[in-house]
């Protein structure tokens, strides 16, 4: 229901995990930062922003408040 892909690029981002012209979704993001040293722990604190304090940067994919609606 929750699309997180802008909010983990911003957090990686914001956080510096990223060169500034990466783009990728949050599994891309997940797999170049796991295939890096110390990227388990920097995949884990990511993940933590994003789904606490950063939470509002994720958006809701297309339908779904139509279909809770219905």
């Amino acid at each position: 229901m929750v699309c997180y892909d802008r909010a983990f690029l911003w957090g990686a981002h914001q956080l510096e995990l990223l060169p500034k012209s990466y783009e990728g979704n949050k599994r891309q993001i997940r797999d170049y930062l796991r295939g890096r040293k110390g990227g388990e722990e920097a995949w884990q604190l990511l993940q933590g922003q994003v789904y606490g304090r950063w939470v509002d940067r994720a958006k809701l994919f297309p339908g779904v408040v139509r279909f809770l609606w219905r």
